[in-house]
Order: C-alpha cells, then structure tokens, then sequence
C-alpha cells in the first residue's frame, strides 16, 4: 500500500510518514471470515480498521463481528441472490459483477481515496478510481491469467462466446471475460501476488516489477495452535477438491512415494472431476 500511495503522495505534498489512505474502499465476493479468501478479507479489514484508514467494506455477506456494522455493506439480501438457482457458471461471475457494480457506485460518491478490490471482479471500481485518480490495489488469489504464455488479448474462446448464437450469447455476456481481467491489471496501481510463483508468472509476461508486491500467507497461531505433532508422519490438504488446484498431482505423488507410517488428509467437497481418482 505504501508503494500505490506514493504517487497520490506526491500530487498532495503529503509528508513522507502519512503512507496510509484516510478512507479505503475494500469489496471482495465472499462472506467475510468465512472459509478460503474470507479468512485473508478479514486480517485485510481487521488491520485496515484498527490502523483507522477502512471507509467501508463491500462482501458478499459478513460472519464476523470484528468490523462495526456501519462500515460494512454486506448483500446478503441484495435481488442477485434471487437468481441463485442458476449454473454456477454464471452465477458466480454474476456475484462478481454486482459486487463490481456496487462498489463503482461507492467510489462515485467521492467519499473514499483509495480502493483495493479482488481480480476478476474490480473492472469497474478500477475505471472508477483511475477517473479520479485515486491508488487502487488489486489482490491476485492464482496466477496470470495466462499462466507466463504471451497470448493474444481477445482469444479465439472468448470470439465464439461473444460471437454465439442468440439467446446462448446473452447469457454468456454474464461470464467475466479474460480481456477484462487483463483490464483489471493494466488498471491497477499495485498488483499483491500470494506467492513467488504467481509473480513470476506475472514477470514472464514482461510484467514491471516494480508494480507487484509478494504478500505470502500466513496463519494466525493464536487462533489456529500448532498443538503437539502426531506419532507419525500426516500430510494435510484443504480445499476444494478441483484439478485446478492441483489435488491429483498430490494423490499420485503421494501413491508413488508409498511412504511408510504415513497419513494423508484431504478436506474438502469431493467434485465429479476427482471422484474417480
């Protein structure tokens, strides 16, 4: 944040100890404190709050109390949830796309000077904020989204979803397409990677260094305690059970090591992708 605050700092004549925002926008598509990206939303606010700069939150429902009410903007009861009976396909982006929108609509109000938002769902917070010339961050959960491989901006996947047959076409305008992604980078200030990994995958597409930051995850042992290590050797997996997130590499090597007093946990919904293995 220091570093995307440094050119506002520059226009503004701030000293070089005011490196915080006064009023952060933040909005994520997820339930605060829930499982998976809800846990790393809520150290965000929870920092960002006691530190006096978080204006407001937008998420897509909030199960903690650490955050007072008034500057949260939960949509657990916004009309998009009317429409959760749609493929996942779709309804997913479609949360994303709300939370978008309500969050452009914040920014418009000119009540914040900062704005940190999640990739594939901050296109138009991002337009909003760079009209204003207001820092943005951008949170990076993978990697590129063309995994190091140069490729052309507009693939011959996202021409035939946009060239589709009617009505097939209509629906797919709800998907977020990889453009729009790529948008999102080209737009923010400072890009904040989880790994080394997704930021070489960032570097191999001649990606400026200068505009990433390596932010690794980290587990709060006060609330999570180690305990005392197991009689033998257990290995732990948690999450969703995709290939995407590379469980069946796991399950093989873990076959081919056939180590000896050794235990492997998987947690997680088991997917039609995975069942088979």
């Amino acid at each position: 944040m220091t570093q995307a605050m440094t050119g506002k700092q520059a226009q503004t004549g701030a000293g070089e100890g005011d490196r915080f925002p006064s009023s952060l926008l933040y909005a994520i598509n997820t339930k605060i404190g829930a499982h998976g990206l809800g846990v790393p939303a809520l150290e965000t606010l929870k920092l960002s709050y006691a530190h006096g700069f978080l204006g407001k939150a937008v998420c897509w429902g909030n199960l903690s109390d650490a955050i007072p009410n008034e500057l949260i903007r939960s949509l657990h009861s916004h009309p998009t949830r009317l429409l959760s009976w749609m493929d996942r396909k779709y309804y997913t982006p479609l949360k994303r796309r709300t939370i978008a929108h309500i969050a452009t609509q914040e920014l418009a109000t000119g009540r914040y000077d900062c704005f940190h938002g999640w990739s594939g769902e901050s296109l138009g917070a991002l337009r909003e904020a760079k009209k204003r010339g207001l820092p943005t961050l951008l949170d990076i959960p993978t990697c590129h989204r063309d995994k190091g491989k140069k490729k052309p901006r507009v693939t011959k996947r996202e021409r035939d979803l946009r060239t589709a047959p009617i009505p097939q076409r209509w629906l797919n305008r709800i998907l977020i397409m990889r453009s729009e992604v790529l948008d999102e980078y080209d737009l923010a200030d400072l890009i904040l990677v989880f790994s080394q990994a997704a930021k070489e995958s960032f570097l191999d597409v001649g990606f400026d260094e200068r505009r990433l930051f390596y932010v690794a995850q980290g587990v709060n042992l006060e609330e999570y305690p180690l305990g005392n290590p197991p009689d033998h050797f257990r290995l732990i997996f948690v999450g969703s059970l995709i290939k995407r997130k590379g469980v069946h590499h796991l399950l093989k090597v873990w076959k081919t090591l056939n180590l000896k007093n050794a235990e492997l946990v998987i947690v997680g919904g088991l997917t039609a992708e995975l069942s088979p293995m």
